[in-house]
């Protein structure tokens, strides 16, 4: 577990406003405890208590501020808090209306005046790291319950098609003149036309002669955490933060949260005759730009399949196998220069460090599209080879 804290243990009350609100943005994320993935929780010097978690590239960010507690001589900690206590203190708030929360490095423990609830931490947490963001050049605010109107409407296939799971890019734009957010799909690859919709927006600390770029919105992932009526309406306005090109993390934020959420990559429609071309392949959609693939080959983990744009966003794209080979690494010089060295002699694939995760990945081109099955199998089998070599890695870390 590593985690950024002198504090040996904290302990501090938790109500159920501040659990309905972790409730509202953790529970989508669906965790993989076992490769790391955890919430976290902090103290600020300010005071403030942040939750904070990452799961399948969206990173949430809550902020809680608590009146009860003095500011002064503050000691910032962070630790871990296993999902299945969390669920067990929703379970509390039906009966109870507090509950005092113990961390420490070895234990979590929830406790009322009358149950007591102590669990082994997670060896394998490791701290969600927060997505660098650029510069944001405008703030736009729309109705969170307009929004979930909107994106849950997308979602649906339009008259004519044989739903199979898998939806278009939506693509975001902002039409500042006529104070609306527009997001279009756009169908025509199976001959069901280009859908529109708008909302209205308030548009918020733009540059002059900011250039606002289209891009790919994250339907999915805000869908997740809006979820229905009544939790949209809980949210009243939604600001995104627009940066200068569309890719990267999109910022979403509102009165107490925050959601880092990846933009979809730029790229034409894709992935309706992905069936036929990836053969007896098991695989699932993650979204519409990401695919999980199941492969014998490789018994923990998925390999992760994503189509990305070209540098200019016009050109031919590619296709990418990626898979986490090792977790809870410290990127340093060394590291880098290890992993090069490693490359030199790895066939199939390639070592990138990714975070605090090293990943092999390899690419396909657009034009080899029907070899798809051969390469995500050929990729598998140079991965499965990787230990022998990811051994000497383990052992100069």
């Amino acid at each position: 577990m590593s985690h950024h804290s002198n504090t040996t243990s904290v302990t501090f009350a938790m109500t159920p406003p501040e659990f309905q609100l972790l409730a509202t943005f953790m529970a989508p994320l669906r965790f993989d405890e076992s490769s790391g993935e955890s919430i976290w929780v902090s103290r600020r010097i300010d005071g403030s208590r942040t939750w904070t978690a990452h799961a399948n590239g969206t990173t949430s960010v809550i902020e809680i501020s608590d009146e009860n507690e003095s500011t002064s001589d503050v000691e910032p900690w962070s630790f871990p808090i296993p999902e299945n206590l969390l669920i067990s203190i929703g379970k509390i708030f039906l009966t109870y209306d507090e509950v005092i929360v113990t961390l420490s490095d070895d234990t979590a423990t929830i406790a009322t005046e009358e149950i007591t609830i102590s669990v082994a931490q997670n060896p394998h947490a490791h701290i969600p790291a927060i997505p660098p963001m650029s510069e944001s050049v405008c703030e736009v605010s729309v109705d969170a319950s307009n929004l979930w109107i909107l994106l849950s409407t997308a979602r649906m296939w339009p008259a004519g098609g044989e739903g199979n799971g898998m939806n278009p890019p939506l693509v975001c734009t902002f039409d500042i003149d006529n104070g609306l957010v527009r997001l279009s799909a756009d169908w025509t690859a199976v001959g069901l036309g280009v859908h529109q919709f708008d909302t209205k927006a308030n548009f918020g600390n733009l540059e002059p002669g900011a250039f606002l770029p289209r891009f790919n919105f994250p339907h999915s992932a805000l869908l997740d955490i809006l979820r229905d009526p009544v939790s949209a309406n809980r949210m009243s306005d939604i600001v995104i933060h627009a940066n200068t090109t569309g890719e990267g993390f999109i910022l979403f934020e509102g009165d107490n949260w925050k959601l880092h959420v990846p933009a979809l990559p730029n790229v034409s429609h894709w992935g309706h005759d992905l069936e036929s071309v990836i053969g007896g392949i098991d695989f699932q959609w993650a979204n519409c730009a990401l695919v999980h693939v199941l492969s014998p080959e490789l018994s923990h983990g998925i390999i992760e399949l994503s189509a990305l744009p070209a540098s200019d966003q016009t050109g031919p794209f590619k296709y990418r196998v990626s898979y986490e080979v090792l977790d809870d690494v410290v990127p340093t010089i060394d590291l880098y220069n290890e992993l090069n060295s490693l490359n030199e002699g790895a066939a199939g694939c390639r070592l990138v460090i990714d975070g605090h995760r090293v990943v092999a990945m390899s690419d396909l081109t657009q034009e080899n599209y029907e070899q798809l099955e051969t390469h995500v199998n050929a990729f598998a089998r140079n991965v499965s080879a990787l230990p022998p070599i990811l051994g000497a890695l383990h052992g100069s870390r």
